[in-house]
């Protein structure tokens, strides 16, 4: 007869190896639940970020010092998306008011219709710049939603 603790290391042993030989399948599954309850997913990641703040904080600042190079392919990246979605023909004066607005009231500035989606590809002008707090800005993420056209 096993005693309980032996029956929880055999447990934990099957445990690995059905998840190593199927870790494909494990995976999907996860992201195929997660697209299903986005809702869940996102309200756990907010409460979650809410209740662990500085901890979170901590972690991307200890990320970003331990990845310089990854940090600043990724900055760069995001300038060049900015570089690519600002026509030759825009009031860049006008862009840089909404910027320093922004800095002013301590809010981001926010692409209305992102510059990055899998759906649309938004302009860097000035009206398609809209100010937002950070922590709503973050929530937005590069989400679009389309608008609602029924009569």
């Amino acid at each position: 007869m096993l005693t309980l603790e032996e029956k929880r290391v055999r447990k934990r042993a099957y445990d690995l190896k059905y998840r190593s030989k199927n870790r494909q399948k494990l995976i999907a599954k996860t992201e195929e639940w997660r697209d299903r309850n986005r809702g869940k997913v996102n309200a756990n990641s907010r409460k979650s970020y809410a209740n662990n703040r500085e901890a979170h904080l901590t972690r991307q600042k200890r990320w970003r010092q331990q990845n310089p190079e990854t940090y600043k392919r990724s900055q760069r990246a995001h300038i060049r998306q900015l570089k690519v979605a600002t026509p030759t023909w825009v009031d860049l004066e006008a862009i840089n008011a909404v910027y320093r607005e922004a800095k002013e009231k301590g809010l981001a500035v926010d692409h209305i219709i992102p510059i990055t989606n899998e759906q649309v590809c938004g302009l860097h002008v000035p009206w398609n710049l809209q100010l937002l707090t950070k922590q709503e800005n973050s929530r937005k993420y590069n989400h679009f939603e389309e608008p609602n056209h029924e009569p």
